[in-house]
């Protein structure tokens, strides 16, 4: 079989129009004093832009050794070139990267579209959103156990990890609240997941950077981006997301028409649209009937975007 190459190296022209202006740093944090750095990388420009940032820190402090990335690996529902582009960002950098996926409960993995199949329903938003929780969180979680079990038959001293994650308080009034009444922008600990054995603190670093910031630290570390940015993306991750507006997915429908088809198809059999107010049998005919993406709504979107 052919290998699949994908370019990374273009001058993101169209992701420019967002940003590239100023350069910030991330609030100061003791690393030192973590067992485990782990770094949740969707390979989007949050992500990376943390990425870069925290390394810069970390080879300040000589901790590099105790980074270790991870990536929730969402299969045929990421932008295809996702997974390898978050592996060779952190080659670049020298960080470890361990790739998780979903599991269910016949201890098989399994995709969304498969999931979203045997539920019968899409994902939701706000408190019934599960893409998050089952395919993200979840999987990335089991990796903060396994490195505590293997902390604790080692030393037998209590674990303490560093959880970053790429949030930013302008993608959404959300995230806005988890980065500032939460207390993420200067490090908080997640009682739900600490225990008497380890305490799991949740650090947004970028969490007051605007997307000018993120782009600003991209060009400065010379990090590959993902092309989607190039074709107007605003957003990585899932090709087709819930918090997406019209134009993101008739652009991102436009590239993957593949795709889209197969969305359209789980759509018609569960007789469910994608969200209460879009169809994407409505975004494909779109497309068939000639419909272009607004470039002007596509720059000025927000939602949880990574």
């Amino acid at each position: 079989m052919e290998q699949t190459t994908f370019d990374f190296s273009s001058d993101h022209n169209n992701a420019r129009l967002m940003g590239g202006q100023g350069h910030r740093t991330i609030p100061h944090m003791d690393l030192r004093r973590f067992h485990l750095i782990l770094i949740s990388t969707s390979a989007g420009k949050d992500s990376q832009a943390m990425l870069s940032a925290i390394h810069t820190m970390a080879v300040e402090q000589g901790v590099t050794d105790r980074l270790l990335a991870v990536h929730a690996d969402l299969g045929q529902s990421e932008w295809q070139g996702t997974a390898e582009l978050a592996i060779e960002q952190c080659n670049a950098l020298g960080i470890d990267l361990v790739t998780v996926r979903s599991i269910n409960k016949r201890g098989e993995e399994h995709t969304l579209l498969q999931r979203v199949a045997e539920r019968g329903k899409w994902y939701g938003i706000g408190t019934t959103q599960w893409c998050t929780s089952d395919f993200k969180r979840g999987p990335i979680n089991k990796v903060i156990t396994q490195a505590n079990r293997e902390h604790r038959a080692e030393s037998g001293e209590h674990f303490e990890v560093l959880n970053c994650i790429g949030y930013r308080s302008a993608e959404s009034g959300k995230r806005k609240e988890k980065v500032e009444q939460d207390g993420m922008l200067d490090g908080a600990v997640n009682e739900r997941i600490s225990n008497q054995t380890r305490t799991v603190t949740d650090w947004a670093p970028i969490g007051d950077w605007t997307v000018e910031d993120v782009w600003a630290e991209i060009d400065a570390s010379g990090l590959p981006h993902h092309f989607a940015y190039d074709l107007g993306m605003p957003r990585l991750s899932c090709v087709f997301c819930i918090y997406a507006n019209r134009s993101q997915l008739l652009l991102a429908g436009k590239h993957n028409p593949e795709l889209l088809n197969e969305y359209v198809q789980i759509e018609t059999q569960i007789d469910h649209t994608f969200t209460v107010k879009t169809s994407l049998v409505d975004i494909q005919t779109a497309l068939a009937n000639g419909e272009e993406p607004n470039m002007e709504e596509l720059k000025s979107a927000t939602g949880g975007g990574m």
